[in-house]
């Protein structure tokens, strides 16, 4: 499974996807940068506000729209470049190399979040000074990166799905864009946490609660879903895996048995 991997990977690097993925998590540091700086002297940005903001602009403003590009792309590209009849006459089952392409989709989706998660800790260093970084605030944003990637990953299996059966990396990149739209149309919604593209923030926000309950608003969080009767972190968890088990199912799925042109 190692080469498979390394291949997928591989492919990404010549991608302009990673760039993408690049600009992604560094975008809400430069935002947050920005509004530090605006807002100097009308309002005294804390710390945890600072990291706070940058860390849930990617789980949900970024993260749903760019886990469905680099998916589309991971599984869409094989209909785009016309590289499918090579990979169905190779010697590598289809499951391998369908297996392949979540497990480097999962790297690079941990990557980039993390690579955020650092950049904004630094960036935060370097504007207010280490003494606010307390360990409570940096293993609790660790927690929400941690957490939204997990859910962004776990979600990411709808736009594959869409581009699977429409064999159109159109469909799950539409999907991406949607869901962002939906998810910060809805976010004061108590119904948010049955939608797949809330979900990433949700689990973000849940895990910075439960590491750092101090600085975050689990509270308001446990009222908002508190109709469901189910503990919202349970919640967010069984959607995110039902999700990601029926796309991985469904993608190994089709390429065994999907009419291949």
């Amino acid at each position: 499974m190692i080469s498979p991997v390394s291949a997928e990977l591989m492919k990404l690097r010549r991608h302009s996807i990673l760039w993408l993925g690049a600009l992604g998590a560094v975008v809400p540091v430069v935002l947050d940068v920005a509004w530090y700086y605006t807002a100097r002297g009308r309002f005294d940005m804390s710390a945890e506000t600072f990291v706070s903001q940058a860390v849930f602009t990617v789980a949900l403003l970024e993260g749903p729209a760019g886990a469905a590009i680099i998916g589309t792309m991971l599984f869409g590209r094989e209909y785009t470049e016309r590289t499918l009849p090579n990979l169905l006459a190779s010697a590598v089952p289809r499951s391998v190399w369908v297996g392949a392409k979540w497990i480097a989709l999962a790297i690079v989706g941990l990557g980039i979040l993390m690579s955020s998660w650092a950049l904004t800790l630094g960036t935060t260093a370097l504007v207010m000074g280490t003494r606010p970084l307390t360990p409570e605030l940096v293993l609790g944003s660790l927690a929400a990166c941690a957490a939204a990637a997990f859910a962004l990953y776990g979600t990411s299996a709808i736009a594959v799905g869409l581009t699977l059966a429409t064999r159109n990396q159109m469909a799950g990149v539409g999907w991406g864009v949607a869901a962002t739209m939906v998810a910060v149309v809805s976010i004061n919604s108590k119904y948010a946490i049955l939608f797949p593209g809330s979900v990433p923030w949700i689990a973000g926000a849940l895990a910075f609660e439960a590491v750092s309950p101090s600085l975050a608003q689990g509270a308001r969080l446990a009222a908002q879903f508190a109709w469901t009767g189910i503990p919202p972190a349970l919640t967010v968890t069984l959607i995110a895996l039902a999700v990601w088990v029926a796309g991985v199912a469904f993608s190994l799925w089709h390429v065994h048995h999907a009419d291949f042109p």
